[in-house]
């Protein structure tokens, strides 16, 4: 079950990273696949998986999918009309800076859910990925045998 939000979580965040330089260049058709997909699940996407709804928590079980579904798509269709309605009323209409701003704040949603459902980054630090005990185990097998040499003579 984690496994498969984490899933979801990246697949959800490839394509919302791939919409904002696809929102100012680009194809027109692979912006258009693009773009419209994103503006079709990409934030409600990220707000649904903020609810914690999942299908195992439940009683309904799979009955709950095709509706956390419709909740996305349904979601994501009214975030965008609210962001359209705003830029034109507030006359800075801008299509580009639209869609890269909403991306922009889904992949903020997405990274903070993914932090909160228990996503550890593994952080590694040259020198250290077992450097340091080895290290220490070579100075404290060093040590014993110049103590052994020094009692000996």
């Amino acid at each position: 079950m984690q496994n498969r939000r984490l899933l979801l979580i990246g697949a959800i965040a490839i394509l919302t990273a791939a919409t904002i330089p696809f929102s100012f260049v680009g194809a027109p058709t692979i912006r258009l696949a693009v773009i419209g997909l994103f503006l079709l699940v990409g934030p409600g996407s990220a707000f649904v998986l903020m609810l914690r709804l999942t299908a195992e928590s439940n009683r309904f079980g799979n009955l709950l999918t095709p509706l956390l579904g419709s909740m996305a798509i349904g979601l994501s269709l009214a975030i965008s009309l609210t962001l359209a309605t705003v830029m034109v009323y507030a006359r800075l209409w801008n299509p580009s800076v639209g869609v890269a701003s909403l991306a922009a704040g889904t992949l903020i949603l997405l990274a903070f859910d993914a932090i909160r459902h228990g996503l550890r980054i593994p952080v590694r630090i040259p020198g250290r990925s077992g450097g340091a005990s080895q290290s220490a185990g070579t100075s404290q097998s060093a040590g014993t045998s110049q103590g052994a040499a020094a009692s000996q003579g």
